[in-house]
Parts: C-alpha cells; structure tokens; sequence
C-alpha cells in the first residue's frame, strides 16, 4: 500500500490487514483516556462511573492547587501519580506533594482497598479486539493474565515508595528477588496466574466471578465507544478502507475488596513478550485466535502487482460493510467472545455513540433480524 501525507488519499486493499486504527494512541495515553472518558461521563454520569477521580497538570491547575495545597501523604487519602504519556510502570509513584512533580501528570485517586490475592495487590491484564468501526465489532478474550505484586501488600507510611508493594507491571515486579515466575499454565503461587487460574481462587472466596465479568465487559464496551468517534474521523480523514485495520487492546483492571472493577488504562499494543511458561500457553492462543477473527485472506494480482479486486465490488459500501462484518461472525474465535453488538445489547449501548454511522444501523438491524451468530 502506498500512504501518502495527511488528507491525500491512501491505497491500502481491502484484504490487506494493518494493526492499530489510526490515532488509536489516544486510548494508551492517560490523558487523553481519561479526557474521553470525562466526556461520556457528563452525558451519562451514573453509567460512566469505573475510573477512579482524576485530575490532569496543568490542565486542571487551578483545582490541584487548590486541592492539594497543604497535602499531607497519609493511609486515608492517597493518590497516585503518572505520567501522560507513560509505560511500563516508569514515573508511577504516590503523591507525596505538589513541588516534588514535573509539568506534565496525571494524579488519580489510589484504590486503598484493592482485592488481595495472598496478601498482595495485582491487577488484571484483560484483552479486548476492535476488529472495525464501520459497523463496530468488539471482542474479548476469555483467558488473560492475573499480575501480583512481588511483596505484600500494606499502607505503612515506610512503604509508600516500595514499588514492590503498590505496582503490578511486571517490567517493575520482575526486579525483585521475590518475584516467582509461573511454571505452567496452572500455577498458582507465582507473581502471574493465568485468567482461569484466578477465576478459581476468588471462587473459593465464594465471589461472584461472572458478575465480576460481566462488569469488566461493559468497561470494554464503553471505553471503546467513547473513542469511537475520533477513530472514525481519523479513518475517515485518511479516506481508508476500514476492513483493513484492526486493534487488540490491553485493558488493565483492579478489583476492589467488594470486588469491584476499576479501569486504569488501556494498551494499544499490549506487551506481546513471554515472560514465562504461562504467558507462553496465553498469549500465544490469543494471537492465533485474533488472526483467526481478522480473517487472512488471499487475493489476487494482475501482471502490474495491482490488486484485483473489481469482481468483489459492491455498488453499496454501506452492504458490503454489512456483509463483510457478519461474514466475520462465522469464523473461528477461539477465546474470544463478541460482546458488542449482540442481539440483547445493541439498544442498552446504541445511546452512548456519538456519531450515527449507516454501516452500525445497517449491521445492528441485520443482527437483530438474523441473530448474532454466538
């Protein structure tokens, strides 16, 4: 394919797959996460309510200054600090006062009440596939990863700046001499279980872990159509073929002692990297079974090496769109679950859009008609 600057048009053939959606970094950097998500949150305050309060420098200058003037860091009223535009765990620390930071931050409220899995804090590693915008398809995978602190967990103020205790990434955790890596796929007393592995101890604490789930899906439904706007008009901006591109996200989520879910951010390309035995067992299944939905289809070429692709052209865009999506439907998922747009949900979520696009009215009638192919 040939791209060329922006606003010129760009030739990439429908059958060729690019992952990333155009100006999908927004959803990775915090800010602009968060910025988003702030929106929706105005429009529908009682169902955009699983980011902890968060306030963006210098941006919301005037309320940190006001809000932390005489801050004291102590166990009742913590929070933690991130750079925008950060990975890895890098620069992520609790809030200690306002002359110690830099410029550019974002400080979020600090879940002092995390969930604990012997004794220590871990978040979950979810991954959710965004495999078109027109008409929006939303996967996500049924197996993921648990990541667990190296030490326990504690608000001593002595252990506000171990990064052992309050961080899960494991680039950070991994540099402790008490970090244990999984040895297989069921590992249970390792610094990462497997998703199936976790569903299993929370269950021995009577948890409901498929509320727990269903919490964690409407998470990835919102988070993704509150950026759906901006990715259609960078998709548009492009004049690009929207079966071509594709994204897997990495959704990290804390659980909360009542077993609440919290989003904290989103990875575009979530860390593909194997770590141990366990990670080998998940993440590769998961990049089989994203392959397997993207659908890798031969095509093709005359004697110029153009793309031959006039006996597939459809005089309405918006049917193609359609019967490309539901065609899609019918291939091997895997892991994978589809959860929007499904039969039962399409009128609970069509409300947060932005943006009435032909191809989701087209693609949503036709499912409600014919069904989801679950």
């Amino acid at each position: 394919y040939i791209l060329r600057e922006r606003g010129k048009n760009h030739r990439i053939n429908k059958y060729q797959k690019v992952f990333n959606h155009i100006g999908c970094e927004f959803f990775s950097n915090k800010d602009s996460l968060y910025t988003i998500y702030k929106s929706q949150k105005e429009l529908f305050p009682n169902d955009y309510n699983f980011m902890k309060e968060t306030y963006l420098y210098p941006e919301d200058k005037k309320i940190i200054l006001k809000k932390f003037k005489n801050y004291k860091i102590n166990k009742d009223n913590l929070w933690i600090v991130k750079p925008k535009n950060g990975n890895t765990g890098k620069g992520v620390h609790l809030f200690n006062s306002l002359e110690s930071e830099s410029s550019e931050f974002l400080i979020s409220k600090y879940v002092v009440n995390p969930h604990l899995i012997n004794g220590k804090k871990y978040d979950l590693r979810i991954y959710v596939l965004v495999t078109g915008l027109k008409p929006l398809k939303i996967y996500i995978n049924k197996e993921g990863l648990a990541r667990i602190s190296a030490e326990k967990f504690s608000l001593n103020e002595e252990d506000f700046n171990n990064r052992f205790v309050h961080l899960t990434n494991t680039g950070v955790n991994k540099n402790s001499k008490e970090y244990v890596y999984a040895e297989d796929f069921n590992s249970e007393n390792a610094n990462k279980l497997s998703l199936h592995t976790y569903q299993k101890y929370i269950s021995k604490e009577k948890a409901n872990y498929d509320l727990i789930w269903k919490k964690i899906k409407d998470i990835a439904i919102k988070t993704v159509i509150a950026g759906h706007q901006k990715l259609v008009e960078n998709l548009d901006e492009f004049s690009l073929n929207d079966q071509s591109f594709f994204n897997l996200y990495g959704y990290d989520i804390i659980i909360d002692d009542k077993y609440e879910p919290y989003l904290l951010e989103v990875n575009r390309r979530p860390d593909m990297f194997i770590f141990d035995k366990m990670d080998k067992i998940v993440k590769e299944k998961i990049f089989v079974d994203t392959l397997n939905i993207v659908g890798i289809v031969p095509f093709s070429h005359d004697s110029k090496s153009e793309p031959f692709d006039e006996a597939y052209q459809y005089d309405d865009k918006v049917e193609e769109a359609v019967d490309y999506s539901y065609c899609e439907l019918t291939r091997p998922r895997g892991d994978f679950e589809l959860i929007f747009p499904l039969k039962d949900n399409i009128d609970i979520y069509k409300k947060y859009f932005r943006v009435n696009l032909p191809e989701n009215e087209k693609f949503w009638e036709k499912i409600k008609s014919e069904g989801d192919l679950i």
